[in-house]
């Protein structure tokens, strides 16, 4: 059996939010962590 690489889906939800928090400065537009709260504080 071939070895499963693991996510696909959860790096597309990951790049969505990278993309939306583009603009954002420092490490709040690099880090999936920070960006995603810097997204819901955003909104």
């Amino acid at each position: 059996m071939t070895r499963v690489r693991r996510g696909y889906i959860a790096r597309r939800r990951r790049r969505k939010i990278r993309l939306f928090a583009s603009s954002f400065r420092g490490a709040h537009s690099r880090l999936t962590r920070t960006a995603t709260q810097q997204k819901i504080r955003a909104l």
